[in-house]
């Protein structure tokens, strides 16, 4: 089976970055802003991982300007999609203040940008989606 990774971004800089490590993948990629085309995605298709900004400037939900956090929560709240695991980007390094922002998404891991380690961004993304096929077949 094809893995499926969506990216929620609205960067084009990082849109064009996350085509080209992910082709080292062999994945299929969906870049989009769209929170309900997302939420449909994940409803239909079969997704192997969500990778998201935290701060999506154009990116509504039932016509609500929403960011990473909240469709993070949404995924992970519903008892059908939250096997699906979400990897969060932002610029912010997590401290005390902030790292109850990373908890409350509810996404498995993050990293913080730039993304310099591209090594160890497509390892933790390969993990990732290997629990997340075992998880579906078990």
């Amino acid at each position: 089976m094809e893995k499926h990774i969506i990216v929620l971004e609205d960067d084009p800089f990082l849109k064009e970055f996350y085509n080209l490590v992910f082709r080292k993948l062999a994945a299929k990629i969906t870049i989009l802003e769209d929170g309900d085309k997302f939420y449909n995605i994940l409803q239909t298709e079969s997704v192997s991982l969500v990778l998201m900004d935290i701060n999506l400037r154009n990116t509504y939900f039932m016509s609500r300007k929403v960011d990473g956090i909240f469709l993070s929560k949404l995924v992970k709240n519903d008892p059908k999609l939250n096997f699906i695991p979400i990897v969060l980007v932002t610029a912010y390094t997590l401290n005390k203040t902030n790292s109850n922002m990373f908890f409350e998404s509810k996404a498995n891991d993050y990293f913080v940008k730039p993304i310099t380690d591209i090594n160890l961004f497509l390892t933790k993304i390969k993990s990732l989606m290997e629990e997340s096929w075992i998880k579906t077949v078990s």
